[in-house]
């Protein structure tokens, strides 16, 4: 039964035992963590014994407890092995000590704009169900530290921290209740990015710069190279980005990254497509030389034919020399601006 008289104050404490994953794709987090409540209920001082009680999990249908939740849990469920992984212990003022062992997986929007050199904040909101704020009073512990990390804790992905801890009040149309809050920042981690997806989208990028080098003449292994290289790089982008991504329906800065290198491999086999047809005008140029040429008996059409075609080579090879300093120069300018870019998010 509520206790009569003031509205209850309720301190809680939160000690984070583990954090096992962070998943962009559902959004949510798993979290082990201990919950430790605090009161005082006048009703349950004793005398002549001056020490604490603990007590089983067995006394709680016999005591008031706060009936606390959290508010972004998806699932949850409190340990059972070897024993109830919860305890109450009551000190001879009537001061109540209500802690749990839980495991949560709570709910955490994310926005991926700077993936993945984004920061993201997670929270956990605890809140009380049916007691509003002129029943109970909620509020983190003062005389520690409210929040808690265990030196144990480490995501192979983030770097984590606490943001903020404080007290709210969540107002629904059938009062206002008390409740306390936490943000956890989480800074993502490139290092996986740059050796799983930039490494190699790049080094795909100069393979497709290997057709320039490649004669005009040898249209199969040309063509062979520049789709190849498309297909890699497209079934890269599928597996390792988008396979761990949610469908957001904005750019990140990843996509920016993925559209830029198939822009410069893609460009690479329109370039060929470019220099076949420059390479093939032969028998245009032929026309011309012929016209040109007409006052010139010595002049046959075997000559001109064969100047015609070297004409038309000369002409592809000049755009393959273009290319081979234009798309490694755009390429760098493209990766200079991207970088710095990055790096103004991270800093």
């Amino acid at each position: 039964m509520y206790p009569t008289g003031p509205p209850v104050e309720v301190i809680a404490n939160v000690y984070i035992s583990s954090m096992d994953s962070v998943e962009e794709k559902t959004m949510d987090y798993t979290v082990g963590i201990y919950l430790r409540q605090f009161w005082q209920d006048p009703r349950l001082v004793f005398e002549g014994l001056n020490k604490t009680i603990s007590l089983d999990s067995n006394i709680r249908p016999k005591i008031w407890v706060p009936d606390l939740f959290f508010v972004n849990e998806k699932d949850g469920k409190m340990h059972a092995i070897t024993t109830a992984n919860k305890y109450i212990r009551i000190h001879p003022n009537g001061t109540v000590l209500y802690s749990m062992r839980l495991s949560l997986k709570l709910s955490c929007y994310m926005h991926l704009r700077s993936f993945p050199a984004d920061k993201q904040y997670c929270k956990m909101q605890i809140e009380s169900y049916s007691y509003t704020t002129q029943d109970m009073v909620l509020g983190w512990i003062t005389t520690r530290a409210p929040l808690e990390i265990s030196r144990e804790v480490h995501l192979p992905d983030f770097d984590l921290s606490i943001a903020d801890v404080k007290s709210c009040t969540a107002g629904y149309s059938t009062g206002d209740f008390p409740c306390i809050k936490a943000d956890f920042l989480l800074e993502r981690r490139i290092g996986y990015f740059l050796i799983q997806i930039y490494l190699p989208s790049i080094l795909i990028v100069i393979i497709s710069w290997v057709s320039f080098w490649i004669h005009s003449e040898s249209a199969p292994a040309r063509v062979a190279l520049a789709i190849t290289t498309v297909l890699t790089l497209t079934t890269h982008s599928a597996t390792t980005t988008r396979a761990a991504m949610p469908r957001v329906s904005y750019i990140t800065d990843m996509d920016i990254w993925m559209a830029a290198c198939q822009t410069f491999v893609f460009a690479a086999l329109l370039e060929y497509a470019i220099v076949n047809h420059i390479s093939r005008q032969d028998k245009r140029l032929m026309k011309k030389l012929r016209h040109k040429k007409k006052n010139d008996p010595c002049s046959g059409d075997a000559e001109l034919r064969l100047e015609a075609k070297r004409l038309a080579i000369r002409r592809s090879h000049a755009v393959d020399r273009a290319s081979r300093v234009v798309f490694p120069l755009a390429f760098l300018i493209f990766n200079l601006f991207y970088w710095l870019y990055l790096y103004r998010i991270l800093q």
